[in-house]
């Protein structure tokens, strides 16, 4: 089994694919379009656009205290 998170599901796949596996999961997965790279993703899904708020309020993710994660 194979349990690929988060930008996992780039390489979740590839792993599956060249090693015998009964199950592949993806948990909460950034599924990226055939042929994208994990670098093209962030900006093809406008990530920073979406994100822009919320680090205004709290500033950059480095920083966050429990507060920000609350």
């Amino acid at each position: 089994m194979v349990v690929a998170q988060s930008l996992g599901a780039f390489t979740g796949p590839l792993v599956a694919a060249s090693v015998p596996v009964v199950q592949l999961i993806l948990l909460a997965p950034m599924i990226p379009k055939p042929g994208e790279t994990a670098g093209d993703w962030w900006s093809n899904t406008r990530h920073e656009e979406a994100i822009a708020e919320v680090l205004g309020r709290h500033g950059p993710m480095r920083a966050w205290g429990p507060d920000a994660l609350d």
